[in-house]
């Protein structure tokens, strides 16, 4: 049978509080790590759906501006501008209509 004297166990006793306390620490480490992961990616989902929906309503906003026969003109010093769309083909009664609440049409 196995002798184990004072001195063993005490050197037994010091092993396990190293093992636990590395254990401890590197628990604590990766928890943390794993909580910045989480923070990030949710960061990163939020700016993913503010930069969809930030599209969808400038594609709105282009869509009626097309429609109003004008153009977002984009300029060198990061100025923009409206202009009419130079198309002769245009009508624009019905713009002036749809605004005045008439129908020439009719």
């Amino acid at each position: 049978m196995f002798r184990f004297t004072i001195r063993d166990l005490l050197w037994l006793t010091v092993v396990v509080a190293v093992a636990s306390a590395l254990y401890t620490a590197w628990r604590s480490e990766k928890d943390e790590l794993e909580s910045r992961l989480t923070q990030t990616q949710v960061k990163a989902a939020t700016a993913e759906l503010a930069a969809q929906a930030n599209y969808v309503e400038y594609k709105k906003i282009m869509g009626l501006i097309e429609q109003s026969g004008q153009s977002l003109i984009w300029h060198p010093d990061g100025t923009t501008t409206l202009e009419k769309i130079k198309n002769p083909n245009y009508d624009t009664t019905s713009d002036r209509d749809h605004l005045t609440g008439t129908d020439e049409s009719r």
